[in-house]
């Protein structure tokens, strides 16, 4: 009797396992399922910029002229209207919107750019004279000008060019470059 008993109650945890075993499975199963379907979704993120003149046209692979303008206006002007007290909290939001790839050669930049301004207490300031972009790059051109207390010490004409790529979802910056032809 004893044994009939064992063995109706192996039986039955048998049957327990299976069951959980099919739901464990079946668990398994919709998550692959979920995971390829978020894998395969278009992803939409929504960043604007803090002044919009015109409307925008975004796609998965492309971003309307007058989009990348007044979102290069506004990087622009987050890393040149710098002083020392600002600097850090602005580089630091700019290497946010910066590519994985582009990530090290722009981190490097912007580090001797702040150790210049921290070291000789320089406040910056950009005012664009003209922008233009092609399907490739945005190049913003104005006057830097830097300033120690109230001397100016330089009141260049500088451009600028930036160029954007879509990652993961996201508009990122794949290139910072100050350009040698004004």
């Amino acid at each position: 009797m004893e044994l009939n008993n064992s063995i109706e109650l192996l039986n039955k945890t048998k049957q327990q396992r299976n069951i959980l075993a099919i739901f464990q499975l079946t668990q398994l199963l919709i998550i692959l399922i979920l995971a390829i379907a978020l894998l395969r979704e278009d992803k939409q993120t929504i960043i604007l910029p803090s002044i919009i003149s015109e409307e925008y046209l975004l796609t998965s692979n492309f971003l309307s002229s007058s989009y990348r303008e007044d979102l290069a206006l506004d990087f622009i002007y987050l890393i040149l209207n710098v002083n020392p007290s600002n600097v850090e909290e602005n580089y630091k939001r700019f290497l946010n919107n910066v590519s994985a790839g582009a990530y090290p050669e722009v981190r490097g930049q912007l580090i001797a750019m702040m150790e210049t301004i921290n070291k000789k207490r320089l406040s910056t300031f950009f005012h664009v004279s003209e922008i233009a972009s092609n399907r490739d790059f945005v190049k913003v051109k104005g006057r830097l000008t830097k300033v120690l207390g109230k001397t100016v010490v330089e009141n260049k004409e500088k451009a600028f060019a930036i160029k954007f790529i879509r990652e993961r979802g996201a508009v990122k910056i794949n290139l910072f470059e100050e350009l040698d032809e004004i």
